[in-house]
């Protein structure tokens, strides 16, 4: 009998095609080191570090099936489907994931987890590590709601995690992703990995020069800002900017003390309040508040 160890080429092949739930953690927490040696997988330029002893990646592969099994069996009328299935994101086509199941009639992923029981506070060592994962897969799964995480502890019997999807993260790993595909699509590493592979040179950073963009002339109708001819090619777009910045200020200082002044009325037993469009959520990971996505119908 052969084990199967590892991934194979074509599963390989496939983690170049796209950014997929594994890799969310690294794009949107990882080091630049860690970010780099992802792109370098992504273009082609080395192979993936093997993580894991080849007994580890079998047990981990014997209880992936018996934890999507155990649920089906203690959760009546549900289905695990698609176990092993490849998705691709329809809004963003960069996002795809090898799914370990999907859940039915729920309409989300599952994800299964196996941590040695000497792991400490492994509950929320998993919900802080896998939610990048598990977020990621939820989006990719027709902007799902919810993931689970089906957490195996030592030989304790698995423990559903469910994993909101923060709107505000969401939006953050989706705009981190997106520029961190771009930067394999073009062939440079994403910005804070460049000097990565290149020696620094001990020497002395020169003085940054200072620009100052007061002044200018207006068009006779009074409407719009002539440049300077001694400013730089982006003076104009940084006024209009600096304009913004200067208008909202304010307002987003007193949203900044509104959001911390709500969040230190919930109580610790709260896991949701609602009223209009505002919805707060506390679970393990803190306090989340949000506008409420509008829904058809």
């Amino acid at each position: 009998m052969t084990l199967k160890l590892g991934l194979g080429d074509s599963a390989l092949q496939e983690r170049r095609a796209g950014i997929g739930g594994s890799d969310a953690r690294v794009v949107v927490h990882g080091t630049p080191e860690e970010r780099y040696a992802l792109w370098q997988e992504k273009v082609g330029e080395k192979k993936p570090k093997k993580i894991m002893s080849d007994w580890a990646y079998a047990l981990r592969a014997v209880t992936e099936e018996l934890q999507l099994d155990w649920y089906e069996h203690i959760h009546a009328g549900s289905k695990i489907v698609e176990r092993g299935a490849v998705r691709v994101s329809h809004e963003h086509r960069f996002m795809r994931c090898t799914l370990d199941g999907f859940v039915l009639p729920l309409n989300v992923p599952i994800n299964c987890k196996h941590v040695s029981r000497w792991t400490k506070e492994a509950r929320e060592w998993c919900i802080e590590h896998y939610t990048p994962q598990v977020t990621h897969e939820a989006i990719v799964c027709h902007d799902a709601d919810y993931g689970l995480l089906s957490l195996l502890h030592g030989e304790k019997e698995p423990e559903i995690l469910r994993i909101d999807v923060d709107p505000f993260y969401r939006e953050h790993l989706i705009a981190r992703e997106a520029e961190f595909w771009q930067a394999v699509v073009d062939g440079v590493p994403p910005a804070d990995c460049l000097d990565l592979d290149t020696p620094k040179a001990a020497t002395p950073v020169a003085r940054r020069r200072d620009v100052d963009l007061n002044g200018g002339t207006w068009s006779a109708d009074g409407q719009t800002l002539v440049a300077d001819p001694k400013w730089p090619n982006y003076a104009l777009d940084m006024i209009e900017l600096f304009g913004t910045f200067e208008r909202t200020h304010d307002a987003a200082v007193a949203h900044a003390i509104c959001r911390e002044s709500i969040k230190k009325l919930v109580p610790e037993d709260v896991g949701l309040i609602a009223r209009g469009k505002v919805e707060l959520k506390q679970d393990g990971r803190g306090i989340t508040i949000a506008l409420r996505k509008e829904t058809d119908g």
